[in-house]
């Protein structure tokens, strides 16, 4: 488990002087590999939406960069292939590079069954609702997904209203992080 801190722009997960037994005791078609994994912190029912790296991918060293992940607890996993035919072992190092201002339109506390018009995890279940110049209503962002994402490629003109609803809140009260994005450039209240 690694910590993701918001506002984080990259984490690099480096596997450096991987190390065999001798070429005798390894397997014999491909040699010995790692299977390397890197899953995201957002808790979700689809879970290959949240894989930033196959827990599949095989190699002995390398360096992988995940952009923008989200923050709380991401999962690296690095273990020996069930195909090798000895020990392994590898050095694993994680560092992480932060934006040095935070890009949240809108920070605050929410409550159970609370609105706010206008998600720390890792079990409230806190969701986006927005509702179009016209009215119409984007569920998109109330999924069991934490954090929610909501993307429009093709926005109605006019004021839009986001509300945040603190759906399910089991400790009572949680923090929330808010972003809206326009064109790549974050609105500030």
């Amino acid at each position: 488990m690694y910590r993701v801190h918001p506002n984080t722009s990259q984490v690099i997960v480096t596997l450096t002087n991987f190390q065999t037994g001798p070429p005798a005791q390894q397997n014999q078609l491909v040699g010995d590999l790692l299977t390397f994994g890197i899953h995201s912190a957002r808790t979700t029912d689809f879970p290959s939406d949240d894989i930033y790296v196959s827990p599949l991918e095989h190699l002995r060293n390398g360096m992988r960069i995940v952009n923008n992940p989200d923050p709380g607890l991401m999962r690296i996993a690095v273990n020996g292939s069930w195909r090798n035919a000895g020990d392994v072992s590898v050095d694993v190092s994680v560092m992480s590079l932060t934006d040095s201002i935070p890009q949240f339109t809108q920070q605050g506390q929410i409550a159970a069954a609370q609105t706010i018009d206008w998600g720390n995890y890792p079990s409230s279940d806190i969701d986006v609702l927005l509702v179009s110049p016209s009215g119409k209503l984007n569920l998109d962002g109330a999924t069991e997904n934490n954090p929610e994402y909501v993307s429009i490629q093709q926005p109605e003109a006019g004021n839009w209203i986001a509300m945040i609803n603190g759906f399910d809140i089991p400790a009572g009260s949680d923090k929330y992080e808010f972003r809206i994005e326009l064109d790549g450039k974050v609105i500030h209240q």
